[in-house]
Protein backbone atom coordinates (compact mmCIF):
# COMPACT_ATOMS: atom_id res chain seq x y z
CA UNK A 1 0.00 0.00 0.00
CA UNK A 2 2.81 2.17 1.05
CA UNK A 3 4.61 1.48 -2.24
CA UNK A 4 1.27 2.46 -4.07
CA UNK A 5 0.70 5.50 -3.13
CA UNK A 6 4.81 6.83 -3.35
CA UNK A 7 4.12 5.51 -7.01
CA UNK A 8 1.19 7.98 -6.96
CA UNK A 9 3.40 11.25 -5.38
CA UNK A 10 6.34 9.97 -7.66
CA UNK A 11 5.75 9.11 -11.13
CA UNK A 12 7.81 6.72 -12.76
CA UNK A 13 9.52 5.40 -9.73
CA UNK A 14 9.28 1.53 -8.58
CA UNK A 15 8.14 1.44 -5.55
CA UNK A 16 7.36 -2.38 -4.14
CA UNK A 17 3.65 -2.84 -4.18
CA UNK A 18 1.00 -5.50 -4.13
CA UNK A 19 -0.88 -3.70 -7.00
CA UNK A 20 0.35 -5.42 -10.33
CA UNK A 21 -1.60 -2.96 -12.52
CA UNK A 22 1.43 -1.39 -14.22
CA UNK A 23 2.99 -4.44 -14.80
CA UNK A 24 3.79 -6.78 -17.96
CA UNK A 25 0.36 -8.53 -18.00
CA UNK A 26 0.42 -12.18 -17.89
CA UNK A 27 -0.52 -14.28 -21.17
CA UNK A 28 -1.48 -17.33 -18.96
CA UNK A 29 -3.39 -18.19 -15.82
CA UNK A 30 -1.36 -17.34 -12.85
CA UNK A 31 -1.65 -17.28 -9.43
CA UNK A 32 -1.38 -13.94 -7.62
CA UNK A 33 -1.58 -12.61 -3.96
CA UNK A 34 -5.32 -10.82 -5.06
CA UNK A 35 -7.56 -10.10 -7.50
CA UNK A 36 -9.88 -6.74 -7.56
CA UNK A 37 -13.29 -7.06 -5.78
CA UNK A 38 -15.08 -5.46 -9.22
CA UNK A 39 -14.94 -8.77 -10.51
CA UNK A 40 -14.19 -12.17 -9.28
CA UNK A 41 -15.73 -15.89 -9.25
CA UNK A 42 -15.59 -18.62 -6.25
CA UNK A 43 -16.73 -21.50 -5.93
CA UNK A 44 -19.56 -21.63 -3.37
CA UNK A 45 -17.76 -24.20 -1.21
CA UNK A 46 -14.68 -21.60 -0.33
CA UNK A 47 -16.73 -18.94 0.11
CA UNK A 48 -18.50 -20.46 2.55
CA UNK A 49 -15.98 -22.18 4.59
CA UNK A 50 -13.72 -18.48 5.20
CA UNK A 51 -17.15 -16.83 5.93
CA UNK A 52 -17.74 -14.48 3.10
CA UNK A 53 -16.50 -10.92 3.04
CA UNK A 54 -15.81 -9.27 6.65
CA UNK A 55 -18.65 -6.62 6.76
CA UNK A 56 -16.81 -4.55 8.90
CA UNK A 57 -15.04 -2.97 5.95
CA UNK A 58 -17.56 -0.33 4.67
CA UNK A 59 -15.71 0.20 0.94
CA UNK A 60 -12.34 -0.71 -0.08
CA UNK A 61 -9.47 -3.48 0.94
CA UNK A 62 -12.11 -5.86 1.81
CA UNK A 63 -11.37 -8.11 -1.75
CA UNK A 64 -7.50 -7.98 -0.30
CA UNK A 65 -9.05 -9.35 2.77
CA UNK A 66 -10.91 -12.34 1.24
CA UNK A 67 -8.46 -13.14 -1.31
CA UNK A 68 -6.05 -13.71 1.72
CA UNK A 69 -8.49 -15.40 3.57
CA UNK A 70 -8.72 -17.65 0.77
CA UNK A 71 -5.15 -18.45 0.81
CA UNK A 72 -4.42 -19.05 4.52
CA UNK A 73 -7.24 -21.49 4.03
CA UNK A 74 -5.15 -23.54 1.54
CA UNK A 75 -6.87 -22.64 -1.72
CA UNK A 76 -5.06 -20.47 -4.56
CA UNK A 77 -6.11 -16.92 -5.94
CA UNK A 78 -6.09 -17.05 -10.20
CA UNK A 79 -6.10 -14.35 -12.32
CA UNK A 80 -7.05 -15.47 -15.85
CA UNK A 81 -6.30 -12.87 -18.78
CA UNK A 82 -8.75 -15.01 -21.59
CA UNK A 83 -11.42 -13.16 -19.54
CA UNK A 84 -11.71 -9.65 -19.95
CA UNK A 85 -14.18 -7.41 -18.05
CA UNK A 86 -14.26 -3.62 -17.95
CA UNK A 87 -14.92 -1.86 -14.66
CA UNK A 88 -16.29 2.21 -14.99
CA UNK A 89 -14.44 3.39 -11.86
CA UNK A 90 -17.10 4.91 -9.61
CA UNK A 91 -19.92 4.30 -11.18
CA UNK A 92 -21.87 2.87 -8.42
CA UNK A 93 -20.32 5.01 -5.39
CA UNK A 94 -20.73 8.56 -6.66
CA UNK A 95 -18.71 9.61 -3.82
CA UNK A 96 -17.25 12.70 -3.34
CA UNK A 97 -13.23 12.46 -3.43
CA UNK A 98 -12.40 13.02 0.22
CA UNK A 99 -15.38 10.71 1.18
CA UNK A 100 -13.61 7.98 -0.76
CA UNK A 101 -10.39 8.76 0.35
CA UNK A 102 -11.35 8.52 4.05
CA UNK A 103 -12.88 5.23 3.36
CA UNK A 104 -9.78 4.34 1.89
CA UNK A 105 -7.76 5.30 4.91
CA UNK A 106 -9.98 3.18 6.81
CA UNK A 107 -10.33 0.30 4.96
CA UNK A 108 -6.45 0.03 4.91
CA UNK A 109 -5.84 0.98 8.42
CA UNK A 110 -8.57 -1.99 9.41
CA UNK A 111 -6.72 -4.29 7.14
CA UNK A 112 -2.87 -3.79 8.72
CA UNK A 113 -4.40 -3.68 12.29
CA UNK A 114 -5.98 -7.12 11.41
CA UNK A 115 -3.38 -9.24 9.92
CA UNK A 116 -0.17 -7.35 11.92
CA UNK A 117 1.64 -9.97 14.64
CA UNK A 118 1.19 -8.35 18.32
CA UNK A 119 2.32 -5.11 18.64
CA UNK A 120 5.90 -4.24 18.74
CA UNK A 121 8.09 -1.71 16.92
CA UNK A 122 7.14 -2.67 13.91
CA UNK A 123 3.92 -2.21 14.04
CA UNK A 124 4.07 1.28 15.98
CA UNK A 125 6.18 2.15 12.57
CA UNK A 126 3.45 1.23 10.10
CA UNK A 127 0.77 3.04 11.92
CA UNK A 128 3.23 5.94 12.27
CA UNK A 129 3.78 5.88 8.45
CA UNK A 130 0.08 5.59 8.05
CA UNK A 131 -0.67 8.96 9.65
CA UNK A 132 1.57 10.84 7.77
CA UNK A 133 -0.01 8.98 4.60
CA UNK A 134 -3.11 10.33 5.21
CA UNK A 135 -1.56 13.48 5.82
CA UNK A 136 -0.28 13.33 2.42
CA UNK A 137 -3.14 12.23 0.48
CA UNK A 138 -5.40 15.43 2.18
CA UNK A 139 -2.77 17.31 0.65
CA UNK A 140 -2.59 16.55 -2.56
CA UNK A 141 -6.19 16.37 -2.76
CA UNK A 142 -6.31 19.92 -1.60
CA UNK A 143 -3.76 20.02 -4.36
CA UNK A 144 -6.34 18.81 -7.08
CA UNK A 145 -9.62 20.70 -6.78
CA UNK A 146 -10.69 19.32 -10.00
CA UNK A 147 -10.75 15.70 -8.59
CA UNK A 148 -12.87 16.35 -5.44
CA UNK A 149 -15.88 15.57 -7.06
CA UNK A 150 -17.34 12.42 -8.59
CA UNK A 151 -20.61 12.67 -9.82
CA UNK A 152 -22.66 9.27 -10.53
CA UNK A 153 -22.34 7.85 -14.29
CA UNK A 154 -25.18 8.57 -16.21
CA UNK A 155 -27.16 5.30 -17.66
CA UNK A 156 -26.56 6.44 -20.91
CA UNK A 157 -22.52 6.81 -20.99
CA UNK A 158 -22.23 3.47 -19.38
CA UNK A 159 -24.86 1.85 -21.87
CA UNK A 160 -22.33 3.60 -24.49
CA UNK A 161 -19.10 2.40 -23.08
CA UNK A 162 -20.66 -1.28 -23.17
CA UNK A 163 -21.35 -1.12 -26.51
CA UNK A 164 -18.14 0.38 -27.54
CA UNK A 165 -15.84 -1.75 -25.57
CA UNK A 166 -17.45 -5.08 -26.50
CA UNK A 167 -17.25 -4.55 -30.54
CA UNK A 168 -21.26 -4.42 -30.91
CA UNK A 169 -20.98 -0.22 -32.09
CA UNK A 170 -18.39 0.37 -35.01
CA UNK A 171 -16.08 2.85 -34.13
CA UNK A 172 -13.45 5.25 -35.43
CA UNK A 173 -10.25 4.80 -33.80
CA UNK A 174 -8.10 8.46 -32.88
CA UNK A 175 -5.18 8.31 -31.31
CA UNK A 176 -3.61 10.94 -29.59
CA UNK A 177 -7.28 12.01 -29.30
CA UNK A 178 -6.34 14.63 -26.50
CA UNK A 179 -5.55 17.59 -29.17
CA UNK A 180 -7.05 20.39 -30.53
CA UNK A 181 -8.08 18.51 -34.25
CA UNK A 182 -8.94 15.73 -32.26
CA UNK A 183 -12.02 17.40 -29.88
CA UNK A 184 -13.30 19.26 -33.56
CA UNK A 185 -13.12 16.08 -35.45
CA UNK A 186 -14.61 13.84 -32.50
CA UNK A 187 -17.67 16.52 -32.01
CA UNK A 188 -18.59 16.25 -35.73
CA UNK A 189 -17.98 12.81 -36.18
CA UNK A 190 -20.57 12.27 -33.17
CA UNK A 191 -22.74 15.09 -34.29
CA UNK A 192 -23.34 12.53 -37.64
CA UNK A 193 -24.27 9.78 -35.28
CA UNK A 194 -20.70 8.01 -35.22
CA UNK A 195 -18.77 6.42 -32.26
CA UNK A 196 -15.16 7.22 -31.81
CA UNK A 197 -12.67 5.88 -29.34
CA UNK A 198 -10.19 8.12 -27.95
CA UNK A 199 -6.99 7.27 -26.90
CA UNK A 200 -5.19 9.82 -24.32
CA UNK A 201 -2.12 9.09 -22.34
CA UNK A 202 -4.57 11.56 -19.90
CA UNK A 203 -8.11 10.40 -19.99
CA UNK A 204 -9.49 11.83 -17.27
CA UNK A 205 -8.77 15.55 -19.02
CA UNK A 206 -10.21 14.92 -22.32
CA UNK A 207 -13.21 16.43 -23.60
CA UNK A 208 -16.40 14.72 -23.09
CA UNK A 209 -18.44 13.68 -25.97
CA UNK A 210 -22.07 11.57 -26.20
CA UNK A 211 -20.61 8.71 -28.24
CA UNK A 212 -16.75 9.24 -27.03
CA UNK A 213 -15.03 6.58 -25.24
CA UNK A 214 -11.61 7.79 -23.96
CA UNK A 215 -9.36 5.00 -23.17
CA UNK A 216 -5.40 4.59 -21.97
CA UNK A 217 -2.76 3.36 -24.47
CA UNK A 218 -2.76 0.86 -22.25
CA UNK A 219 -6.16 -0.86 -23.57
CA UNK A 220 -4.54 -1.03 -27.11
CA UNK A 221 -0.52 -1.59 -26.11
CA UNK A 222 -1.15 -4.64 -23.31
CA UNK A 223 -4.96 -5.70 -23.46
CA UNK A 224 -4.80 -7.35 -26.19
CA UNK A 225 -7.58 -10.03 -25.43
CA UNK A 226 -10.10 -7.01 -23.87
CA UNK A 227 -9.66 -5.59 -27.23
CA UNK A 228 -13.17 -6.41 -29.11
CA UNK A 229 -13.33 -2.93 -31.13
CA UNK A 230 -14.93 -3.20 -34.06
CA UNK A 231 -13.14 -0.63 -35.78
CA UNK A 232 -14.48 1.14 -39.39
CA UNK A 233 -11.37 3.92 -39.54
CA UNK A 234 -8.69 5.05 -37.93
CA UNK A 235 -7.07 8.65 -37.48
CA UNK A 236 -3.89 9.18 -35.40
CA UNK A 237 -3.13 12.43 -33.76
CA UNK A 238 -0.46 11.39 -31.78
CA UNK A 239 3.15 12.08 -32.56
CA UNK A 240 3.65 9.92 -35.73
CA UNK A 241 7.27 8.17 -34.29
CA UNK A 242 5.04 7.07 -31.66
CA UNK A 243 2.72 4.61 -33.66
CA UNK A 244 5.15 1.62 -33.93
CA UNK A 245 4.49 1.08 -30.06
CA UNK A 246 0.81 0.04 -31.50
CA UNK A 247 2.20 -2.18 -33.72
CA UNK A 248 0.31 -5.51 -32.21
CA UNK A 249 -3.33 -3.77 -31.73
CA UNK A 250 -2.57 -2.30 -35.42
CA UNK A 251 -1.81 -5.58 -37.44
CA UNK A 252 -5.05 -7.89 -37.27
CA UNK A 253 -6.66 -8.59 -40.54
CA UNK A 254 -9.62 -6.43 -39.69
CA UNK A 255 -7.82 -3.30 -39.65
CA UNK A 256 -5.88 -4.30 -42.74
CA UNK A 257 -9.10 -3.67 -44.57
CA UNK A 258 -9.81 -0.30 -42.57
CA UNK A 259 -8.70 3.09 -43.88
CA UNK A 260 -6.12 5.74 -41.84
CA UNK A 261 -5.81 9.18 -42.35
CA UNK A 262 -2.38 9.93 -40.19
CA UNK A 263 -1.18 13.25 -39.08
CA UNK A 264 2.42 14.13 -39.68
CA UNK A 265 3.80 17.93 -40.14
CA UNK A 266 4.65 20.27 -43.00
CA UNK A 267 7.55 20.49 -40.09
CA UNK A 268 8.58 17.06 -41.91
CA UNK A 269 10.29 19.53 -44.52
CA UNK A 270 10.90 22.72 -43.24
CA UNK A 271 12.80 21.60 -40.16
CA UNK A 272 16.48 20.97 -39.78
CA UNK A 273 18.49 19.32 -42.44
CA UNK A 274 22.19 18.30 -41.83
CA UNK A 275 25.29 19.12 -44.16
CA UNK A 276 24.70 15.64 -45.78
CA UNK A 277 21.13 16.57 -46.42
CA UNK A 278 19.57 14.04 -44.35
CA UNK A 279 17.09 15.05 -41.95
CA UNK A 280 18.02 15.56 -38.29
CA UNK A 281 15.87 16.77 -35.15
CA UNK A 282 11.93 16.69 -35.33
CA UNK A 283 12.47 16.43 -39.05
CA UNK A 284 14.24 13.08 -38.70
CA UNK A 285 11.83 11.63 -35.96
CA UNK A 286 8.37 12.78 -38.90
CA UNK A 287 10.79 11.34 -41.60
CA UNK A 288 11.15 7.85 -39.87
CA UNK A 289 7.40 7.89 -38.69
CA UNK A 290 6.54 8.41 -42.22
CA UNK A 291 8.16 5.47 -43.37
CA UNK A 292 6.93 3.06 -41.01
CA UNK A 293 3.43 4.05 -42.15
CA UNK A 294 4.28 3.46 -45.33
CA UNK A 295 6.14 0.37 -44.65
CA UNK A 296 3.39 -1.32 -42.23
CA UNK A 297 0.65 -0.31 -44.81
CA UNK A 298 1.92 -2.19 -47.90
CA UNK A 299 0.07 -5.04 -48.17
CA UNK A 300 -2.89 -3.03 -46.70
CA UNK A 301 -6.23 -3.97 -48.33
CA UNK A 302 -7.61 -0.23 -47.41
CA UNK A 303 -6.71 3.81 -48.25
CA UNK A 304 -4.08 5.10 -46.20
CA UNK A 305 -3.46 9.02 -46.08
CA UNK A 306 -0.71 11.10 -44.58
CA UNK A 307 -1.46 14.62 -43.63
CA UNK A 308 0.96 17.63 -43.34
CA UNK A 309 -0.79 20.81 -42.00
CA UNK A 310 0.80 23.96 -41.28
CA UNK A 311 0.67 25.94 -38.12
CA UNK A 312 -2.59 24.35 -35.81
CA UNK A 313 -3.96 27.08 -34.14
CA UNK A 314 -8.44 27.63 -32.73
CA UNK A 315 -8.15 25.21 -29.81
CA UNK A 316 -7.33 25.17 -26.74
CA UNK A 317 -3.94 22.54 -26.32
CA UNK A 318 -1.70 24.25 -29.36
CA UNK A 319 1.35 25.10 -28.10
CA UNK A 320 2.46 27.81 -30.62
CA UNK A 321 -0.48 30.26 -31.15
CA UNK A 322 -1.81 29.80 -27.53
CA UNK A 323 1.41 30.48 -26.18
CA UNK A 324 2.11 33.61 -28.41
CA UNK A 325 -1.12 35.02 -26.65
CA UNK A 326 -0.29 34.06 -23.06
CA UNK A 327 2.67 36.28 -23.47
CA UNK A 328 0.95 38.72 -24.50
CA UNK A 329 -1.31 38.37 -21.97
CA UNK A 330 1.81 38.53 -19.48
CA UNK A 331 3.63 40.88 -20.64
CA UNK A 332 1.38 43.52 -22.21
CA UNK A 333 3.19 43.90 -25.07
CA UNK A 334 2.67 43.62 -29.06
CA UNK A 335 6.22 42.46 -30.55
CA UNK A 336 6.44 44.36 -34.26
CA UNK A 337 9.48 41.78 -35.71
CA UNK A 338 10.02 43.84 -39.33
CA UNK A 339 12.47 41.49 -40.25
CA UNK A 340 9.88 38.55 -39.61
CA UNK A 341 8.84 38.77 -43.60
CA UNK A 342 8.55 34.80 -43.92
CA UNK A 343 5.12 33.92 -44.93
CA UNK A 344 2.99 31.49 -43.10
CA UNK A 345 -0.31 30.24 -43.52
CA UNK A 346 -2.05 28.99 -40.20
CA UNK A 347 -5.03 26.66 -40.81
CA UNK A 348 -7.40 26.23 -37.99
CA UNK A 349 -7.81 22.90 -35.81
CA UNK A 350 -11.94 23.00 -36.69
CA UNK A 351 -11.34 23.26 -40.46
CA UNK A 352 -8.65 19.93 -40.36
CA UNK A 353 -11.24 18.58 -38.55
CA UNK A 354 -14.08 19.01 -40.98
CA UNK A 355 -12.05 18.03 -43.63
CA UNK A 356 -10.97 14.70 -41.85
CA UNK A 357 -14.61 13.90 -41.02
CA UNK A 358 -15.44 14.01 -44.58
CA UNK A 359 -12.24 11.70 -45.71
CA UNK A 360 -12.42 9.38 -43.23
CA UNK A 361 -16.34 8.66 -44.34
CA UNK A 362 -15.68 9.00 -48.31
CA UNK A 363 -12.76 6.33 -48.02
CA UNK A 364 -14.59 3.66 -45.61
CA UNK A 365 -14.38 0.50 -46.97
CA UNK A 366 -11.51 -1.30 -49.02
CA UNK A 367 -9.92 0.80 -51.73
CA UNK A 368 -10.94 0.87 -55.29
CA UNK A 369 -8.27 2.62 -56.79
CA UNK A 370 -5.07 1.61 -57.77
CA UNK A 371 -3.04 4.35 -55.55
CA UNK A 372 -3.76 3.07 -51.81
CA UNK A 373 -1.36 5.06 -50.01
CA UNK A 374 -0.73 8.98 -50.69
CA UNK A 375 0.91 12.61 -48.83
CA UNK A 376 -0.74 15.51 -48.76
CA UNK A 377 -0.42 19.09 -47.24
CA UNK A 378 -3.23 21.15 -45.79
CA UNK A 379 -2.66 25.09 -44.81
CA UNK A 380 -4.79 27.41 -44.11
CA UNK A 381 -7.28 30.07 -46.09
CA UNK A 382 -4.86 33.22 -46.04
CA UNK A 383 -0.65 33.21 -46.40
CA UNK A 384 0.66 36.23 -43.83
CA UNK A 385 4.06 37.31 -42.79
CA UNK A 386 5.02 35.89 -39.13
CA UNK A 387 5.18 39.82 -37.95
CA UNK A 388 1.82 40.06 -38.84
CA UNK A 389 0.90 36.63 -37.21
CA UNK A 390 3.03 37.64 -34.34
CA UNK A 391 0.98 41.06 -33.69
CA UNK A 392 -2.53 39.81 -34.80
CA UNK A 393 -2.18 36.68 -32.35
CA UNK A 394 -0.78 39.44 -29.50
CA UNK A 395 -3.62 41.49 -29.92
CA UNK A 396 -5.85 38.88 -29.61
CA UNK A 397 -4.84 38.44 -25.73
CA UNK A 398 -6.30 41.88 -25.21
CA UNK A 399 -2.58 43.20 -25.03
CA UNK A 400 -1.81 46.95 -26.43
CA UNK A 401 -1.21 48.76 -24.01
CA UNK A 402 2.65 48.89 -25.06
CA UNK A 403 3.97 48.36 -28.56
CA UNK A 404 7.89 46.86 -29.11
CA UNK A 405 10.26 47.46 -32.00
CA UNK A 406 13.72 45.37 -31.42
CA UNK A 407 15.99 45.02 -34.14
CA UNK A 408 17.17 41.71 -34.83
CA UNK A 409 20.61 41.87 -32.91
CA UNK A 410 18.58 42.73 -29.62
CA UNK A 411 16.03 39.62 -30.46
CA UNK A 412 19.23 37.40 -30.83
CA UNK A 413 20.49 38.81 -27.31
CA UNK A 414 17.23 38.19 -25.62
CA UNK A 415 17.01 34.75 -26.96
CA UNK A 416 20.49 33.87 -25.30
CA UNK A 417 19.59 35.31 -22.21
CA UNK A 418 16.46 34.32 -22.08
CA UNK A 419 17.87 30.37 -22.61
CA UNK A 420 16.68 29.10 -19.09
CA UNK A 421 12.97 30.05 -19.83
CA UNK A 422 11.05 26.69 -20.97
CA UNK A 423 8.83 28.16 -24.24
CA UNK A 424 12.29 30.07 -25.44
CA UNK A 425 14.49 26.77 -24.65
CA UNK A 426 12.37 24.63 -27.22
CA UNK A 427 12.92 27.79 -30.10
CA UNK A 428 15.07 25.94 -32.90
CA UNK A 429 19.22 26.70 -33.00
CA UNK A 430 17.72 28.63 -36.77
CA UNK A 431 14.74 30.18 -34.89
CA UNK A 432 15.57 33.46 -36.45
CA UNK A 433 16.78 32.33 -40.12
CA UNK A 434 13.32 31.14 -39.95
CA UNK A 435 11.56 33.66 -39.47
CA UNK A 436 12.25 35.13 -43.04
CA UNK A 437 11.62 32.16 -44.85
CA UNK A 438 8.30 31.44 -46.46
CA UNK A 439 6.69 28.01 -45.87
CA UNK A 440 3.58 28.08 -47.78
CA UNK A 441 2.53 24.67 -49.57
CA UNK A 442 -0.29 23.52 -51.77
CA UNK A 443 -4.15 22.37 -50.96
CA UNK A 444 -4.78 21.01 -54.40
CA UNK A 445 -4.22 17.44 -53.77
CA UNK A 446 -5.77 17.46 -50.00
CA UNK A 447 -8.70 19.11 -51.85
CA UNK A 448 -9.15 16.78 -54.51
CA UNK A 449 -9.57 13.92 -51.90
CA UNK A 450 -12.27 15.87 -50.15
CA UNK A 451 -13.17 19.64 -50.39
CA UNK A 452 -11.44 21.40 -48.08
CA UNK A 453 -12.87 24.17 -46.80
CA UNK A 454 -10.42 26.80 -44.91
CA UNK A 455 -10.64 30.27 -43.27
CA UNK A 456 -8.42 33.39 -43.10
CA UNK A 457 -6.18 33.85 -39.50
CA UNK A 458 -8.30 34.94 -36.98
CA UNK A 459 -6.60 33.63 -33.55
Amino acid sequence: ACGKVARLIFPGSRFPTFDLTDEKPFLAPTAVDAVSGACMMVKAQVHRAIGGFDEDYFLHFEDLDYCRRVRVAGWTVIFHPGAPVFHYQCASSGLAALSMLRHKQAGLQRYLRKFRPARSLRSWGEEALLQVLKGVGLALLWLQPQSISRGLCSATRLHTMSRVVSGREPVVLVLGGRSDIGEFFCARLNAAGIATVCISRSPENSRDFPKTVTLHPDFLQRNQVANQLTIKGIVSLCPIWELPSYASALQTPAVCLTPWVIFSSTSVLTHGVSASGRPTGVSARLKEGEDWVTAFRKEAKAQTQIVRPTLVYGGRLNKNINVIRDLGRFFRVVLDLPFGKGLRSPIHADDMGDWCVGLVRKISGPSDSGESLGVVAAQGGEALAFNTLLKRATRASGAGLFSARPGRRLVTSGLLIGGFVPVLRKLPPDFLQRLERDFIFDNHQAARLYPLTVRRFHP
